[in-house]
Formats: C-alpha cells, sequence, structure tokens
C-alpha cells in the first residue's frame, strides 16, 4: 500500500476521491496544486476533493488537461 501518494506512481483508475489528504501544512507552498494535478492525471472519469481552507486568490498553475484513454 502505498502511504504517501506523491513519492510513487498511482494506478490508473475511473474515479479519485481525495478527503483530507490536502489538508496537512506543508513547507512547499505548490503542494496543493502538485498533488490535485498528480491525483487528476491519474483518473480517467472523475475527480473529488476538498479543502478545509482557501488557497490564495494570487495562485497560478497551468490548467489541467484531459488526456485520451
Amino acid at each position: 500500500m502505498l502511504a504517501d501518494f506523491m513519492a510513487g506512481e498511482l494506478p490508473l483508475s475511473d474515479y479519485v476521491m481525495v478527503s483530507g489528504s490536502l489538508n496537512y501544512q506543508q513547507n512547499d507552498p505548490d503542494f496543493i496544486y502538485k498533488a490535485i494535478s498528480k491525483l487528476f492525471e491519474s483518473c480517467t472519469k472523475g475527480f473529488a476533493f476538498n479543502l478545509l481552507r482557501p488557497l490564495s486568490p494570487t495562485a497560478c498553475w497551468p490548467p489541467m488537461t484531459r488526456k485520451s484513454y
């Protein structure tokens, strides 16, 4: 079982749902964006997540694109 989803490769899944995993304090200010991108790329149909705090309105991250499977 993978304990740190950012450290390894994730299996491709139809749906990915994340609850609580993105709410930990990190030293990397882009952690949430990197995690969302990685998790989004590992799903083929749908992706859901929640956050307990708002993201910075000045934050910028490249838009995610859907791959063909």
